[in-house]
Order: structure tokens, then C-alpha cells, then sequence
């Protein structure tokens, strides 16, 4: 797997994206022969906590958009 894009940008003081692009074997789960992820990440209670997160990765049922909630 070669890293095309591995991006961390500071939004702000508690915000960060994350942008990855790799270049992976073609395959069925991945036809054009890239996988990706974006990740939105808030700092809290000075842990950097996932927000949000879009991928083309392989989760239990298929490939999907994955998004968790900020629950205490």
C-alpha cells in the first residue's frame, strides 16, 4: 500500500482533519485500486475523539460511510 496523501490539518486549537489516499491493489473491494479515509477530530477532555469519519475500507456489511457519536 503506497501513500498517495497522508494530510493532518489543524483547524483550530480543538479541531483536526485527517486525509488519507493509498494506492492498493485492484481488487473487488477496490476497483480503481484506491482506498481513502477523511476523519474529523475534536479535542475533548485532552483526548483527540473521532467525530465523524468517511472511508471506502471494508466494515461488517460492506463498504459504508461510518459516523460515531461524541457520547460521554
Amino acid at each position: 500500500m503506497r501513500a498517495l496523501i497522508e494530510q493532518d490539518i489543524l483547524l483550530a486549537e480543538d479541531v483536526r482533519l485527517v486525509k488519507r489516499l493509498y494506492r492498493v491493489p485492484r481488487s473487488p473491494s477496490f476497483p480503481d485500486g484506491l482506498k481513502f479515509a477523511f476523519q474529523y477530530l475534536v479535542l475533548k477532555e485532552g483526548i483527540w475523539r473521532e467525530v465523524c469519519r468517511v472511508d471506502n475500507y471494508e466494515h461488517a456489511g460492506g463498504q459504508a460511510l461510518m459516523c460515531t457519536s461524541m457520547a460521554p
